[in-house]
């Protein structure tokens, strides 16, 4: 019974903590040159000056079509000139949607939240490991419920950032590959993140001035006689986000997140010390409406 109540105690500390928690630019159109021919006229005598004036104005004339044609290549790689596509620009693009979404939303929707443990990634003290994966199958389970806010406060703690007025500090070191598709009235942006450098980051560092992490805080606040948490080491691994931005107003329509953090944890339990590590995946989906 007492390696039970370990191991569902780390188990139920586990779901506190998630709780609390270019169209790539189209090549330019290849510079097309008109082929203008200089028809000679050998019957035309040249001491004939009129001609001579006409053909000389002919030369200077403009081919309309040729200038429409030119003017609407430009117009066109205008356009698509406007489609992020540096590294910089897509975060820059990313950051500015998505801290919109707090201040300006009507309603944010969580479809969904999901969230496992890969019972391959669980490492427990050996006398307790199958009584540890036996834990989160019982504990750690997706939801498919939606979850329907429409106020500021529920937006500033669900959405991530949890807890803030901000939803991301993303920056372009942070970022592993990223893509913005033009679909014509909205962008579809794709960005996969570097594995989190910094271990524990604190609110806006990292991941988490990203994501709605799990936080070493977080154990910090967790108060249960006779557990005490030694050492907590998080990381956050595998982040990526997709969502879809309005090109006309600038706005985030929907998003979706996933990311794992890696919780390494040395724990004492009564008289017993504990190790356990073990990868919570978690994603999520959101539609946003204005």
């Amino acid at each position: 019974m007492k390696k039970l109540a370990i191991t569902l105690t780390i188990a139920i500390l586990v779901l506190t903590a998630l709780t609390a928690c270019g169209k790539k630019a189209e090549p330019a159109a290849q510079d097309t040159t008109a082929d203008v021919k200089t028809t000679e006229n050998e019957t035309v005598p040249e001491e004939t000056p009129m001609l001579q004036e006409t053909a000389a104005q002919a030369e200077t004339v403009p081919d309309e079509t040729v200038t429409e044609a030119a003017e609407e290549e430009n117009t066109e790689n205008a356009t698509e000139a406007e489609t992020p596509q540096s590294v910089e620009d897509i975060v820059a693009l990313y950051n500015a949607a998505v801290n919109k979404v707090k201040p300006e939303a009507k309603q944010i929707t969580r479809t969904y939240h999901h969230a496992k443990i890969p019972t391959e990634t669980l490492e427990l003290n050996s006398g307790i490991q199958k009584l540890g994966e036996a834990a989160i199958k019982q504990f750690v389970k997706d939801s498919d419920k939606a979850e329907v806010w429409t106020t500021r406060d529920d937006f500033n703690l669900g959405f991530p950032v949890g807890g803030t007025d901000y939803s991301s500090k993303m920056t372009p070191g942070m970022v592993k590959t990223a893509t913005c598709t033009d679909n014509g009235d909205t962008y579809t942006v794709r960005i996969v993140l570097k594995n989190d450098a910094i271990t524990n980051p604190g609110k806006g560092e990292g991941y988490a001035g990203v994501f709605n992490t799990v936080s070493a805080s977080t154990f910090d606040d967790i108060s249960i006689p006779t557990v005490t948490f030694e050492q907590v080491k998080i990381n956050g691994v595998n982040g990526s986000i997709t969502c879809t931005i309005d090109k006309a107003s600038q706005r985030m329509t929907d998003i979706t997140f996933a990311e794992t953090d890696i919780l390494d944890l040395s724990v004492k339990v009564a008289f017993s010390d504990l190790h356990a590590k073990m990868h919570l995946e978690t994603g999520d989906h959101y539609a946003i409406v204005y």
